[in-house]
């Protein structure tokens, strides 16, 4: 019975040790996207979306699609402001769901 719970107890940890681990490489990630954002550096900050990514903006009424979507919008943003910059509010990650809130 004590080596039973005793592997419980390591599979539990290893467990939340990778748990922990992805939920800090999605916190890296949502980092280097808007870092990406920052440096208007569209190539690298599409780099992190799957191809057929859908983005909704509440405050627009476009739904942006893929990312050749994402490179059009970002073209549209830097020609209107071309020093555009976002400033992260805060970042909250748990398991693989990221918000991150924002002011542009």
């Amino acid at each position: 019975m004590k080596t039973y719970l005793i592997i419980l107890l390591l599979v539990q940890g290893i467990l939340v040790h990778a748990q922990h681990s992805s939920t800090e490489l999605h916190r890296q990630i949502a980092l280097a996207v808007f870092q990406s954002f920052n440096e208007h550096d569209c190539e690298k900050m599409t780099s992190y979306y799957h191809g057929e990514v859908i983005i909704q903006d509440p405050g627009e009424p476009d739904v942006v699609k893929g990312t050749s979507g994402m490179v059009e919008k970002f073209a549209g943003y830097a020609a209107y402001v071309p020093d555009i910059q976002d400033s992260i509010v805060h970042l909250y990650v748990m398991d693989n769901h990221v918000v991150v809130e924002f002011i542009s």
